[in-house]
């Protein structure tokens, strides 16, 4: 898979549990990909590791969204600056560490 992300995977949000774009050349800028992940609140594993996903706010703040999340995987993409609490909140209790 390579190119652009597509957002239009949003139109999957009441039925996608695994996102596994891991180990691709997608692409995407955290200012317009990380609002469509908020949506994708049923995912229970979500993989984005060795992606060219892009954000200058280090790890999406929407992630706090998929309250079912099991399994997030970013290993090695391009999220700068500072870990934000906000993004793990403790109601994401299934998440394992």
């Amino acid at each position: 898979m390579t190119g652009e992300f597509p957002p239009e995977v949003v139109y999957l949000n009441e039925t996608l549990t695994l996102l596994d774009v891991g180990k691709n050349l997608v692409t995407s800028e955290g200012s317009f990909l990380n609002p469509y992940l908020g949506w994708l609140y049923k995912l229970t594993d979500l993989r984005v590791d060795r992606t060219n996903f892009k954000s200058t706010d280090g790890v999406p703040q929407e992630i706090s969204n998929m309250k079912d999340l099991k399994h997030f995987s970013c290993e090695g993409n391009l999220y700068k600056g500072p870990l934000n609490p906000a993004a793990f909140p403790s109601d994401l209790s299934q998440l394992s560490k």
